[in-house]
């Protein structure tokens, strides 16, 4: 028997993605470099280095909840499923930015919280409700 999902199901299902991009890092393999040369860098560039990827890593963060929320929102099978795809490949990022910040001995930026998803997918949950208000106030008018 299959149990039909309601909504409970998937804001659970979406706060626990929310956490598993933002705490856990443990699929990104542990033999696996991202550099491709030996080249040693100096501290400088280190620090500009982690800096720079702190920065890609909030956006990969980001992106990966808006492209969640949409894909929520929307009634397009298709459009879903691309959404999804688009968010795995983020997430793949994610895990290289992760990998690179260890072998630089870096940190996440605290802007990566669990607070900002939500924020991120409530502002799409809101955008839409707002569409939706547009919309039947323009029938309204016809």
């Amino acid at each position: 028997m299959r149990k039909e999902i309601n909504l409970l199901d998937l804001i659970i299902t979406e706060v626990e993605y929310g956490f598993e991009v933002l705490l856990n890092d443990t699929k990104t393999p542990k033999n696996q470099s991202t550099s491709k040369n030996d080249q040693k860098l100096n501290k400088k560039e280190i620090e500009e280095s982690i800096r720079n990827i702190r920065v890609n890593h909030v956006g990969e963060v980001c992106a990966q909840a808006l492209y969640r929320g949409q894909a929520y929102f929307t009634s397009d099978k298709k459009t879903k499923k691309k959404l999804y795809l688009m968010c795995k490949e983020e997430f793949r990022h994610l895990q290289l930015f992760n990998l690179r910040l260890k072998e630089l001995k870096g940190k996440q930026s605290i802007f990566n919280n669990p607070c900002l998803e939500l924020l991120c997918v409530y502002t799409q949950f809101g955008l839409k409700k707002l569409s939706n208000a547009i919309n039947l106030s323009s029938q309204n008018q016809l």
